[in-house]
């Protein structure tokens, strides 16, 4: 079963990838975590835009 993404879940997983970045001591997998937390962040900031688009019950 597959978990949903949201931006709070997807703001994890990049916290998640900092956190092995700065573990990590080969240049290339640092830098590999640091692409990921980056994409993480931008996917989160696109649901917090998709979230805010969505009515809410009281406003139809």
């Amino acid at each position: 079963m597959r978990e949903r993404l949201t931006s709070a879940s997807s703001r994890a997983k990049a916290r998640k990838c900092l956190k092995a970045a700065e573990l990590s001591s080969n240049p290339e997998i640092k830098t590999e975590f640091l692409k990921l937390a980056e994409e993480f962040e931008a996917k989160a900031r696109d649901l917090e835009g998709l979230d805010d688009a969505t009515p809410k019950p009281d406003e139809r």
